[in-house]
């Protein structure tokens, strides 16, 4: 049984839970002046730790040198 879509055109809207992580972090950075990083992170599905550890700036290993 094939079910009714809830809006016209409802498969182009944003599906949280299938988008990766990076995703969500660019989503919630672009987003930090208009909604908190706890209820953007409840509403994508990831958890607040996740963004903290993937926003934070990543050392370049091409830039490292021993």
């Amino acid at each position: 049984m094939k079910r009714e879509p809830a809006f016209e055109n409802e498969e182009r809207y944003f599906k949280a839970s299938r988008a990766d992580h990076g995703t969500k972090v660019a989503i919630i950075q672009n987003n930090l002046d208009k909604y908190s990083v706890s209820a953007m992170c409840d509403v994508l599905q990831i958890a607040r730790s996740t963004f903290y550890y993937e926003a934070k700036e990543q050392p370049n290993e091409d830039a490292l040198e021993i």
